[in-house]
């Protein structure tokens, strides 16, 4: 389906969530997009729209609203245990998707979705908003440039607070460890080998999770995610990136240093800057030009959940894994 330039898109919303929610309020602030309905089961969100959104149509089924207003595009912020069936509906269409992360629960499924995308004629843009985050960018153009050396070592932190037991039910490491490891697939640019992760304290996803991750080069990835923090101020989520003659740190919200050449050299980050902002447009310029993503695609989510799979498997093993494909 293309649209035509000079006229709004007209996009559906799947899932009415914290983060869905999140989505509705940035689509509806902008002038070349149209909600032409929002789907979504639970009797909360259908209160939550007829009360801030009572203009927009709800529905409980997904594939019947998908069916009926054939849409532009359609973004899929439910849980991920349910993006497999939605995405398949939407694929049968020839409907693009923007599929928030992760984009499945498993490896296997996304690798299904990534062929169903093929085999459809238009494209699945996996949800990973870190991509779209210029400071982040940033780091990256860093490295690839070559300037500080060859990539060695990749050490991020992702902290939450307890409550996050609470508003989630998956693992920590589908929940926030999965931006780092999109991070560290992103950054490394090559296949994995080798993981090894732990989860101290508790109970339950109270803890610290932590995973090693090394790639056939040998570049070695620290990870790590803890939901044990009193609500409030919390550590900056962080990146630190180190090549063999020198580093680049980001400290999100914070600051941005690059240390080369015998000096630390502060970098400027990016003023509101909105990364789901950024997504929103990247997908629609796809879904406009009828390209397939560029910026993040099934190839790098399949990836990304291959590592996500060892992960876990050396969480319930206490061994090493090695990655599989």
């Amino acid at each position: 389906m293309v649209a035509l330039v000079d006229q709004p898109l007209r996009l559906v919303l799947v899932g009415l969530g914290a983060f869905g929610r999140e989505h509705l309020g940035r689509l509806l602030a902008r002038k070349d997009v149209v909600i032409v309905g929002v789907a979504d089961p639970s009797l909360a969100a259908r209160n939550y729209v007829a009360v801030h959104y009572p203009s927009l149509q709800v529905e409980t089924d997904s594939g019947s609203l998908l069916t009926a207003t054939k849409p532009d595009g359609v973004i899929v912020a439910t849980s991920a245990q349910s993006h497999f069936d939605i995405t398949r509906k939407a694929l049968s269409l020839g409907i693009p998707v923007l599929l928030e992360k992760p984009v499945t629960p498993t490896a296997s499924e996304a690798e299904q979705l990534a062929v169903m995308s093929e085999e459809s004629g238009t494209f699945v843009l996996p949800g990973h908003v870190l991509r779209f985050s210029q400071d982040h960018c940033t780091v990256t153009d860093i490295v690839r440039s070559c300037g500080i050396g060859k990539l060695i070592y990749l050490c991020s932190r992702r902290y939450r607070d307890g409550d996050h037991t609470i508003r989630y039910t998956d693992d920590p490491v589908l929940t926030t460890l999965i931006h780092d490891i999109d991070l560290a697939v992103w950054l490394t640019q090559e296949p994995f080998r080798t993981v090894r992760s732990r989860r101290i304290g508790g109970p339950g996803f109270r803890s610290l999770t932590t995973a090693d991750l090394e790639t056939v080069s040998g570049v070695h990835c620290h990870l790590r995610t803890a939901w044990i923090f009193d609500s409030g101020d919390l550590p900056p989520d962080r990146l630190e990136v180190v090549c063999d003659h020198g580093s680049v740190e980001l400290d999100v919200g914070v600051g941005l240093t690059l240390y080369a050449e015998g000096q630390a050299k502060t970098l400027p980050l990016v003023a509101s800057d909105d990364q789901l902002v950024n997504e929103h447009s990247h997908f629609l310029s796809q879904i406009r030009g009828s390209r397939r993503p560029r910026a993040v695609t099934m190839t790098d989510a399949v990836r990304g959940l291959k590592l996500t799979d060892a992960i876990l498997e050396a969480l319930r093993s206490g061994r090493e894994v090695d990655v599989a494909g």
